[in-house]
């Protein structure tokens, strides 16, 4: 594509207005003729009130005129929302580490490179409120591998956690509970924690930096589930926090320096 060409970022099962064009060129114009614009948002998207997707422009013009999907603005994390032109999407390709590319965070990567890159700014598109833009379908992708390992992670903490009368049901069902809220809150953390390190993929980045990261993503994390006042607790988040960070930080190629405890 020429250099002067603007691209915009599909996702899988999205769908496009057919107006979308005829709204998002007068913008586009003033964008192209500013150097200092980085990315034109087109933020009016249509999304559905009850999780579904849909597969048409009939179908979600037809939802929104039921109610069954509303008229909203898109989150800066929603990678269809931007147009950019495509030395900008080429200089974030060769900028990336291919497993950050491939990763299921990449899109949070790009939509934060294109919101706060230093002397660049994201033009928002003018569209009549009464109009959408696109449909981005519901995305659910789930790792097996994480989710085990989570899992397994949740057995080991409620195995340290042990209750006055361990032999009793009520023990057991308490048990069952710390298990899975320990569970979610390593899924929560391992997000917060790959979500602030794709971020710096291919950097290097100190070891005291990642391990204060780390240690201040689980406390925060403990605190949501409610389980920051267990007896014992830190050492166990600790020592998740140093293991989950250097696998991370593998998994994007993020050089630790002075690895040195």
């Amino acid at each position: 594509a020429p250099s002067h060409a603007w691209v915009s970022l599909l996702t899988a099962g999205s769908i496009y207005s057919p107006r979308y064009c005829s709204f998002l060129l007068p913008s586009l114009r003033r964008a192209a003729a500013d150097s200092r614009v980085a990315a034109l948002r087109c933020s009016r998207q249509a999304r559905s009130v009850n999780s579904s997707n849909l597969f048409s422009v009939q179908e979600v013009e037809a939802s929104i005129s039921d109610g069954y999907a509303q008229l909203c603005q898109a989150t800066d994390d929603a990678a269809i929302s931007y147009a950019v032109r495509t030395k900008t999407l080429q200089a974030f390709i060769d900028s990336t580490p291919g497993p950050a590319l491939r990763s299921k965070l990449c899109t949070h990567r790009w939509t934060h490179r294109l919101c706060n890159t230093f002397g660049k700014k994201v033009m928002e598109a003018e569209v009549p409120e009464s109009e959408w833009m696109c449909w981005a379908a519901m995305q659910m992708v789930v790792d097996d591998e994480d989710a085990d390992d989570a899992l397994q992670r949740g057995k080991d903490f409620a195995s340290r956690n042990k209750r006055l009368g361990a032999d009793s049901e009520e023990a057991e069902a308490a048990r069952r509970q710390d298990e899975e809220k320990a569970a979610a809150m390593i899924a929560a953390f391992r997000t917060s924690l790959e979500r602030h390190l794709i971020l710096r993929a291919g950097e290097t980045v100190s070891s005291k930096e990642l391990r204060e990261m780390s240690m201040d993503l689980i406390t925060s994390n403990l605190q949501t589930a409610g389980l920051d006042q267990v007896i014992g607790i830190q050492l166990w988040a600790k020592d998740t926090a140093a293991e989950l960070m250097q696998v991370a930080a593998e998994k994007f190629e993020v050089h630790i320096s002075d690895a040195k405890p």
